[in-house]
C-alpha cells in the first residue's frame, strides 16, 4: 500500500532560509560571456586601437633586447672559434647608454599604457554590469579619470617595486591589487584609499580573487595566441567578468 507524502518537517530552532551562496569565478566568467555577446562586435573596436598601440611598446621593448642577444651570442661564437684550444674568451651582452635609456622610457609608457587600459576595461566592465551599452564617449570621458588613472598606476608601482623583492611581493600585489581600479571608478574614491580598500575587499575573498586572475589570464592568454590581437576580443570578458565579481563581493562585505 502506497501512503501520500506528510507535510514537511517545520524547521528547528534558529533554522532560516539557506544561505545564498558566495558568487564564484565560473558565475563571473558566465557572466561576462553572457553580457558581452550583444555588443561584442562594438567591444571589439573599442579595445582594438589601445591593445595595438599597448602591444606595439611591447615589440620596441623586446625586440631591441632579443636582437641584442642574438649579436652576443653571435659575437660568443666567433670568439670562441677563434680562441686555440684550452683557453677562452668571452663577450658581454651590452647596450650603449642611449640605448638603456630609451628602453627605460618604453618600459614606463608601457606601465603607463597599461594602467590605462585597464581603466578602460574597469569602466567597459561595470557599465555593463549596469546594464548600460559602452560607448567610446563614456569610456574616455575626463570626469573621474584622474583618479582611476592614478590608482592603476599606484598598483602597477606596487607590483613592480614588489616584483624586485624575490617576486613574491609582486605576486601577492597582482591578486589583492586586481579590484582597486574597479572601485576608484565605482566610487570615485582617492588612489590610496582605493588601493587600500581594494586590498581589504581582496584579502577577505582572497581564494576567490586569487582564482579570479589565473582565470582571465589563462582566457587573455588564449586570445593572446591569434597575433597577440585576439585579446581585444577576450579583454571584454574578462573585464566584465572582473566587475561583476568586484560588485558581487563589495555587496557581501561590510
Amino acid at each position: 500500500m502506497t501512503y501520500p507524502p506528510g507535510p514537511p518537517y517545520p524547521p528547528g530552532p534558529g533554522w532560516g532560509p539557506p544561505a545564498p551562496s558566495a558568487p564564484g569565478v565560473g558565475d563571473a566568467l558566465r557572466f561576462g560571456w553572457t553580457a558581452v555577446q550583444p555588443v561584442w562586435g562594438r567591444a571589439v573596436l573599442l579595445f582594438l586601437g589601445p591593445v595595438l598601440v599597448f602591444l606595439g611598446a611591447v615589440g620596441a621593448i623586446y625586440v631591441p633586447v632579443v636582437v641584442g642577444f642574438v649579436e652576443a651570442v653571435r659575437l660568443q661564437e666567433e670568439a670562441l672559434a677563434a680562441t686555440p684550444p684550452g683557453t677562452y674568451t668571452g663577450t658581454a651582452l651590452g647596450f650603449p647608454t642611449g640605448a638603456i635609456v630609451w628602453l627605460a622610457v618604453l618600459f614606463v609608457l608601457v606601465a603607463v599604457l597599461g594602467a590605462g587600459l585597464q581603466v578602460l576595461g574597469a569602466r567597459f566592465g561595470l557599465l555593463l554590469v549596469d546594464g548600460r551599452v559602452p560607448t567610446a564617449r563614456e569610456l574616455y570621458r575626463g570626469h573621474g579619470l584622474g583618479r582611476s588613472f592614478a590608482t592603476s598606476l599606484l598598483v602597477t608601482a606596487l607590483g613592480a617595486v614588489g616584483s624586485l623583492v624575490f617576486y613574491l611581493p609582486g605576486l601577492a600585489v597582482m591578486v589583492l591589487g586586481q579590484l582597486a581600479v574597479y572601485l576608484a571608478v565605482d566610487r570615485g574614491v582617492r588612489p590610496v584609499a582605493a588601493v587600500r580598500e581594494g586590498f581589504r575587499l581582496a584579502w577577505q575573498h582572497v581564494g576567490t580573487v586569487a582564482l579570479l586572475l589565473l582565470a582571465t589570464i589563462g582566457v587573455n592568454w588564449v586570445g593572446g595566441l591569434v597575433c597577440g590581437v585576439g585579446v581585444a576580443a577576450t579583454y571584454p570578458i574578462t573585464f566584465t567578468a572582473t566587475a561583476w565579481l568586484y560588485r558581487a563581493l563589495a555587496a557581501r562585505t561590510p
